[in-house]
């Protein structure tokens, strides 16, 4: 996966990534469209989920979050654990994703992921 980088700082609370005023909805899309906005309301048409659980891969590297800057074009290798700054040339290692958590990911979340599952009898 790739994209542009945001960053926010430190010490991000729960209610700045969904706002209160909107958990009367369980819905994914309708969440990700306000993820975010009062930091900045630009961010939440690109936000898709906000944990892994709804199918945001969460990543832990101090490094790359000291050197990548806000708008640089970030790649991430979930399976090999990577982080490529494609603006700057540079990359960073973090732990990879168990296969999983992958698949949770890639189903979009874990209510499809379980699902699926259950679609297929596992």
């Amino acid at each position: 996966m790739q994209g542009r980088a945001w960053k926010f700082g430190d010490d991000v609370n729960t209610d700045e990534i969904i706002p209160a005023r909107y958990l009367n909805t369980i819905d994914p899309k309708e969440l990700a469209s306000h993820c975010m906005e009062d930091a900045d309301p630009d961010f939440a048409r690109i936000f898709f989920r906000n944990c892994i659980n709804t199918g945001l891969p969460i990543l832990t590297c101090p490094e790359a979050a000291e050197e990548i800057e806000d708008g640089d074009q970030v790649e991430v290798d979930l399976a090999h654990g990577k982080i490529r700054n494609r603006t700057r040339g540079k990359e960073y290692a973090t732990p990879p994703f168990p296969p999983e958590m992958q698949e949770i990911i890639a189903a979009g979340g874990l209510m499809n992921f379980v699902k699926k599952k259950v679609a297929a009898g596992k």
